[in-house]
């Protein structure tokens, strides 16, 4: 299911825009929860970096969209974006804040079904698995495909991403449950790791970027086989 959220201070607009949404999936059979929010700012103090999808009015009297789009930017740097406009020359900017496209106003079906197909490719494509981790700092919301791999060290949970680490208390049993279906394994008991992720293996070390982990002897079987069978998959599936 996407989340697809609509920022737009005219209701009608705003209504109208969900019911095209709505059909559209329909129509396509598939799911999608819609969040209307009449006032920008409120949008962003709300906004939890779960969206799959937002379209984004420029004209709005509490706040310039653009600017929403470059505060929204620094709270998630890869939700989809479509601007939402009655003139084209308002979206020119939108490279500035990785607008994926804009719609013009007054909306019709016909071209948002054009645009909303191309969308729904992209968000296929990209969109990867989230779990949300309650984390020393609150709440975040997290790509399963950027995580590296997971450690569990004096009761917290420490969820190694390329460009930061998230800290969270749990169990190693707990956040398996979370990315069940996903390609990770223990390679000790100590670490979950991202299959995906895993650059190299040296003698009995996992090798993911900077990274280099323990295979332990009890897991080595295991892990070893898992691997191998996820990447010949990998390579049928990419045939």
């Amino acid at each position: 299911m996407f989340k697809i959220i609509i920022v737009e201070d005219e209701l009608t607009v705003a209504k109208e825009l969900e019911t095209y949404v709505l059909r559209f999936m329909d129509e396509n059979r598939m799911e999608a929860q819609v969040e209307i929010y009449q006032n920008p700012e409120i949008f962003l103090k709300k906004y939890e970096n779960d969206g799959d999808l937002i379209f984004m009015d420029i004209n709005m009297p509490q706040m310039n969209g653009m600017n929403v789009a470059k505060t929204l930017r620094k709270l998630d740097s890869k939700v989809n974006l479509v601007f939402v406009t009655y003139l084209a020359k308002y979206a020119i900017n939108g490279y500035e804040v990785q607008a994926l496209d804009f719609i013009l106003k007054p909306l019709s079906y016909e071209v948002f079904t054009g645009k909303m197909s191309k969308i729904v490719k992209l968000l296929n494509k990209d969109s990867g698995k989230k779990i949300m981790i309650r984390s020393t700092e609150g709440l975040v919301s997290l790509y399963v495909n950027e995580i590296q791999y997971v450690e569990i060290a004096d009761h917290y949970l420490y969820i190694h991403r390329k460009e930061d680490v998230v800290k969270s208390r749990g169990t190693m049993k707990e956040v398996k449950a979370m990315l069940e279906g996903e390609p990770f394994e223990l390679c000790n008991k100590c670490y979950l790791v991202n299959l995906e992720q895993v650059d190299a293996i040296v003698d009995n070390r996992v090798v993911i970027g900077e990274h280099s982990l323990q295979i332990s002897r009890p897991r080595k079987k295991e892990f070893m086989e898992r691997i191998t069978e996820f990447y010949a998959n990998r390579k049928i599936n990419l045939g």
